[in-house]
């Protein structure tokens, strides 16, 4: 009997023993997956924001950030993909030859009026030129992507009017040697990728690039001041001067409030400028309905900004980021009746007998828009998600800004498993606002059905990830997995000589490898 009774003691002991070490091993996890959130929240290392290296909580800017292991695991192969998965932004695929993708942020429309840098250097055109995003900017040379929503001229000057994308590109190191990659997408499409880093000391680090167009000159002036402890100021003006559109003043101020150890407050106000870009100054064309003629005197559209950036962590598994926002926009850049020419000179049209109406890209009217987002993560052991909610609306001398939904809702989910990643987001859009003159949805008085909307969509994407050893994966993606016929907005009115809403993809599968050596 005293034995058995030891062999229980010893039970009891390695059970207890047992217990205290999972106990220990939960409690390791869940202060891992604490930290890994607060980083997210408050700790992460950003530059774009005060071009100098900041935690993300100190940066006077509404900032979100993309990793690697997130390009990765949601089998993101171009900057274009990343807009399905992230709030605030209404995305419309293969809508002009010329354009392919049309992005809008916080409702204000137009590609141009995204900056793009690439290490803090301007990618965008210097003209002003709408970007092209299509498959021209691949995502495995960068390690990091930082997304300011809201104007930035004050640091950065002509183009950062909606928001920065600053993609920051992978080290030497990161690589140490050679990476290839090749896939198939099911559209008829091969792909294929090559890339080689290697760190030579810590010292060797050369970017060289050069770009010149017009006479630009820029000043800039910013200032930190900490009031408290958990109290800072933060404020900047940047002068631009250029020989086209001359000169523009944009300021920019910030209040960032700590006011307990899991709470940022952002209070923010900042204003900035649009180039008119050359196609929107010597854009000419004819047709039987009109005739468009260039206009050189175009004048920089304006945008003030005024925005609440909230983030919090909460539980060992939890962080919420909130952000509200009022965007104010003048001088409008669009197509206005032309004014007579000197001595009433008619204009010519060679497609009609008379001149008819004629038109060039003015200024003329203001554009309001109003919204906010709100972004949940959850971090689990290997699982990670995130559900966002944005709404946005706007109005355009007193009607609805086109090619906006007023509600988004985007899930994505990652689980990383010792040999597979899988991944998921599931993107849904309310109805799509359309153009007054659209002749499917607008005025009835232009032949529409006076709606001024068509139906929005949900749309499921799908990755998966097979790790064969350190050098070798597979990666497998499908695109709108249940073949869903969805639509986006056009940039343009919708006339009769245009379609009224652009179809957008329908199922894709990409299948690929990569290997690293």
């Amino acid at each position: 009997m005293k034995r058995i009774s030891l062999v229980l003691f010893a039970l009891l002991l390695i059970n207890a023993g047992s217990a205290r070490c999972e106990e220990a091993s939960i409690k390791t996890r869940l202060s891992e997956e604490f930290r890994w959130l607060r980083e997210e929240a408050f700790d992460m290392q950003v530059v774009t924001a005060s071009k100098k290296a900041q935690k993300i909580s100190e940066a006077p800017a509404t900032m979100i950030t993309i990793t690697q292991e997130q390009i990765e695991a949601y089998g993101w192969r171009d900057l274009k993909d990343v807009f399905k998965a992230i709030p605030g932004v209404d995305v419309s695929y293969n809508v002009q030859g010329e354009l392919k993708t049309s992005v809008i942020m916080r409702g204000i429309s137009g590609n141009q009026k995204i900056l793009i840098l690439q290490d803090g250097h301007k990618y965008s055109p210097e003209s002003g030129e709408r970007f092209l995003y299509a498959y021209n900017m691949p995502l495995n040379i960068y390690k990091r992507i930082e997304i300011i929503y809201g104007p930035a001229s004050g640091m950065y000057g002509a183009d950062a009017y909606a928001g920065v994308i600053n993609l920051i590109t992978k080290d030497g190191a990161d690589y140490n040697g050679n990476q290839v990659s090749a896939g198939y997408l099911s559209t008829g499409a091969y792909t294929a990728d090559a890339a080689f880093g290697k760190k030579i000391d810590d010292d060797t680090d050369l970017v060289m690039s050069a770009r010149r167009n017009f006479e630009n000159f820029g000043l800039f002036v910013q200032t930190e001041y900490k009031i408290f402890e958990n109290l800072k100021l933060d404020a900047g003006l940047r002068y631009d001067y250029n020989s086209v559109y001359k000169e523009t003043f944009n300021p920019r101020i910030g209040m960032i409030i700590d006011p307990m150890k899991n709470l940022n407050i952002k209070l923010l106000y900042g204003t900035a400028y649009i180039q008119p870009s050359n196609f929107y100054r010597y854009e000419n064309f004819a047709n039987p309905f009109l005739l468009h003629i260039p206009n050189e005197s175009l004048e920089p559209e304006k945008l003030k900004n005024y925005s609440v950036d909230v983030s919090y962590t909460f539980g060992e598994h939890y962080a919420v980021h909130l952000a509200a926002y009022i965007n104010k926009m003048e001088n409008i850049i669009r197509a206005v009746q032309a004014p007579a020419q000197a001595g009433n000179y008619p204009y010519y049209n060679p497609y009609w007998k008379t001149p008819g109406f004629t038109e060039y890209n003015g200024n003329q009217g203001d554009i309001d828009s109003k919204g906010g987002e709100i972004t949940l993560k959850h971090k689990f052991d290997r699982l990670l998600s995130s559900l966002s909610y944005s709404y946005v609306s706007g109005e355009d001398d007193g009607f609805e800004v086109a090619e906006i939904s007023h509600h988004k809702i985007t899930l994505n989910s990652s689980y990383t498993a010792e040999k597979w990643i899988a991944a998921m987001t599931l993107r849904y859009y309310s109805e799509v606002s359309t153009d007054k003159n659209n002749y499917q949805y607008g005025s009835p008085e232009k032949g529409g059905d006076g709606s001024y909307h068509f139906d929005g969509a949900l749309i499921a994407y799908l990755n998966f990830i097979y790790r064969f050893n350190k050098k070798l994966s597979a990666n497998l993606s499908v695109d709108n997995v249940f073949d869903t016929k969805h639509y986006a907005g056009v940039p343009f009115d919708g006339s009769p000589v245009v379609v009224p809403r652009t179809p957008q993809p329908l199922q894709q599968i990409f299948a690929g490898v990569k290997y690293s050596f």
